[in-house]
């Protein structure tokens, strides 16, 4: 009986032992299938790939040279040599690998390398467009879809390689972090008020930093709101909107009436609503 036991157990490795496709460190993956039919182009770059998951598509080559160009000028610029900067991304190799999803079907060096270029390019064109010592790329359109396309959650690349290369080549005898300079980079384009300062906070990936610029920065918790009416609803019952020159959404408030004589009135924050709204939300 043991014998036999041991036999229908005994299977034949027919298949390798599969990688684990998350770690604890992963925060950077592709999007669900389910969402990603909902609309296929709010989570797919049209204009540059960032990271490995979108690397080499045909219709994002344009960009890489631009991205090689970037990467060139600033270790001109900095005096930094390319084995330093590859040093730093080696000695960090697991931690960045950990951070994707296992399906990435190449090697630790290739992803590496691409990391290596990627990030410099991130680190040199946002210290371009935020200062006033250097110009980007010129064509306002192009500029808005790279910013578009630095959101995505399939586009990304560890917050922490970033801020750490920036700090070590680029600010070496300033207090400014890298946190502080992407903050201002997309503040610019995704705001019309004036920009904010916000607490700095560990973030993951630049997806997971617009969530933060947006999340309420003291959340109350309240009862649940179980039904949700129209602003034309709230209109007829009496309630008035204005615009509050804040642009966070926990910036909302209510003014209940009193004295009866007086509205009801909804304090919002304001947002354009044009095509990046289905990047955004």
């Amino acid at each position: 009986m043991t014998d036999r036991v041991d036999m229908i157990i005994d299977l034949p490795p027919l298949f390798p032992e599969p990688k684990p496709k998350w770690t604890a460190e992963c925060c950077i993956y592709r999007v669900h299938q389910r969402l990603r039919q909902v609309k296929e182009e709010a989570c797919t770059p049209k204009l540059i790939s960032i990271g490995p998951f979108h690397h080499d598509k045909e219709e994002l080559r344009d960009m890489e040279a631009l991205k090689l160009r970037y990467y060139i000028e600033f270790c001109r610029r900095t005096g930094t040599e390319p084995r330093d900067i590859g040093s730093i991304i080696e000695k960090k190799e697991q931690k960045i690998i950990n951070c994707y999803d296992g399906s990435l079907d190449m090697s630790n060096e290739n992803i590496l390398q691409i990391i290596l270029v990627d990030s410099i390019f991130i680190i040199e064109y946002f210290a371009r467009d935020t200062a006033e010592w250097s110009k980007t790329v010129r064509n306002p359109w192009l500029k808005a879809h790279i910013m578009l396309d630095l959101i995505l959650l399939e586009n990304q690349i560890p917050f922490f390689i970033l801020h750490k290369l920036y700090k070590k080549f680029f600010r070496r005898n300033c207090e400014d972090s890298f946190f502080k300079l992407a903050c201002e980079y997309f503040w610019k384009y995704l705001f019309s008020q004036e920009k904010q300062k916000l607490p700095e906070k560990e973030v993951k990936h630049f997806t997971d930093l617009i969530r933060h610029i947006y999340y309420p920065s003291n959340p109350k918790i309240g009862d649940p709101v179980s039904y949700v009416h129209s602003s034309t609803k709230l209109y007829e019952t009496g309630v008035r909107f204005e615009k509050t020159e804040e642009g966070r959404f926990d910036k909302i408030k209510f003014k209940k009436w009193e004295p009866e004589p007086m509205q009801s009135i909804l304090y919002l924050p304001s947002f354009v609503a044009d095509n990046r709204n289905e990047y955004l939300f």
